[in-house]
């Protein structure tokens, strides 16, 4: 008779090899990602350059230091940029160093989706077709060579993920206050991050008040985090000094006066010099709206505060015709892919012989829009409520996901003008884990539905 398990003795010690079998299959998983991002990294060019990259590259530390905010960039990837400088001692290496560094971190966070999946229990082959999918994704591993925080912003999103279910499995002070701090680091790194900080730390006063028992291992968290959140309140206050802002950024009064000059808001404001400015740039046939840059001196003219301002008070004077705005925005850019604008490099591509397996690569991975954030919303959303009404119980990640994604779909679409995609592309590795909590629970909605038949 064969045996169906094979042992190896090994004195006392017995290796069971059917065991191994799931390890090989991550293994396998993790090495093919690899391959195929590696594949995609050398067809494409060795540093992608943005617009906004200069501003990341070329950030002055010594006016930061001087509490002189001469730039609307945050510290945290400048600091990255400069200590690869600083290792590297290159003006050409360091920016590979960064690329190299990041194209790490995006790995790393491919390891930890697929040890967050197991830790919310769903089935080891789900989890391993779930992470291969993220992993082979070019709309999250294509950002590793561009001079851009997204790649880092996508992969520091995982790591929180992991460690925000690992506090829910295995509360732990350390837990805690490691999120905290993170958490502070994400949001000098990408100002979008505010939001996840501010939701820890109100999940923090929630959660202190479910717990019946050893509330310290929240304490401490809700002290850290909550000095955590004032380090940004006192770096705004200095912003609010320099320019009349309270804030860490100077992106959004250009964001919102141009949705307001093009959308026509700018009709119901107050300030009669800047509406008469904005319609001098709007005047010519062939200018159906102005560009960023004649909208930027607009703000270099009027300042931060009054730009922001006379921009909010337009909208507020018109709530119907805004709320319209949003929605029309919202559905239409509902079919809109995550990209990083790679149909730049496609003739690069082409030259070398390359734009075919790219345009496969794409087309076979990259299918994530933000139309399925939305959905996916909605599911977190009403899991949660299910969770609540039914079984009277908080389902934490549910939560969790339905609200901070509510928030950054909601932050996104009133405080940009554009590149809504980018701006959220850090939401993927929500649309993942959600994903896997919807088909890990069919089988669960199947055995339900069979009872009722």
């Amino acid at each position: 008779m064969v045996r169906s398990m094979i042992l190896i003795a090994k004195g006392r010690r017995q290796i069971n090899i059917r065991s191994l079998y799931p390890c090989c299959a991550v293994f396998i998983m993790l090495s093919t990602v690899l391959l195929v991002r590696i594949l995609y990294y050398s067809i494409m060019p060795s540093i992608i350059w943005a617009p906004d990259s200069y501003g990341y590259v070329n950030f002055s530390f010594r006016d930061l230091l001087s509490l002189n905010f001469t730039s609307e960039r945050t510290p945290v990837y400048p600091a990255i940029i400069r200590s690869c400088w600083y290792v590297m001692k290159k003006q050409e290496g360091y920016l590979k160093a960064v690329v190299l560094f990041q194209m790490a971190a995006s790995f790393i966070a491919v390891v930890y989706l697929y040890k967050s999946l197991r830790l919310i229990e769903i089935r080891k082959r789900l989890a391993i077709l779930l992470t291969f999918l993220y992993g082979c994704n070019p709309q999250i591993f294509s950002w590793d060579k561009v001079i851009l925080t997204e790649s880092l912003a996508i992969s520091g999103t995982v790591i929180f993920i992991y460690n925000i279910i690992k506090y829910l499995k295995d509360p732990l002070a350390k837990t805690g206050c490691f999120l905290a701090v993170f958490s502070l680091i994400l949001v000098f790194h990408r100002p979008t991050f505010l939001l996840l900080l501010f939701c820890y730390f109100l999940f923090l006063v929630v959660y202190r008040f479910y717990l019946k028992r050893n509330k310290d291992i929240v304490n401490i968290p809700l002290l850290v985090s909550g000095a955590c959140i004032l380090v940004v309140m006192v770096y705004s206050s200095f912003y609010y000094k320099a320019y009349g802002l309270f804030s860490i950024t100077s992106v959004m009064p250009r964001q919102l006066l141009y949705v307001c000059a093009e959308q026509g808001f700018y009709q119901s404001g107050s300030n009669e010099s800047l509406i008469n400015d904005i319609s001098c740039l709007l005047s010519g046939d062939e200018k159906p709206y102005p560009s960023l840059t004649e909208i930027e001196e607009l703000v270099k003219k009027y300042g931060l505060k009054e730009s922001q301002e006379f921009a909010i008070k337009c909208f507020l004077k018109e709530p119907v015709s805004y709320l319209n705005y949003l929605i029309k925005t919202l559905l239409n850019e509902g079919m809109q892919v995550f990209t990083n604008g790679r149909g730049e490099y496609l003739d690069t591509w082409e030259r070398r012989g390359y734009g075919q397996v790219a345009m496969f690569l794409g087309s076979l991975f990259s299918f994530v829009t933000l139309g399925h954030i939305y959905i996916i919303t909605m599911i977190n959303l009403g899991g949660f409520l299910i969770g609540w009404f039914k079984y009277k119980k908080i389902l934490w990640v549910y939560l969790g996901i339905g609200v901070l994604l509510t928030g950054i779909i909601v932050t996104t679409f009133t405080g940009t003008n554009a590149s809504f995609a980018r701006t959220m592309v850090h939401v993927l590795p929500f649309f993942y884990l959600s994903l896997s909590l919807l088909i890990d629970g069919i089988p669960d909605i199947w055995r339900g539905i069979s009872r009722l038949g």
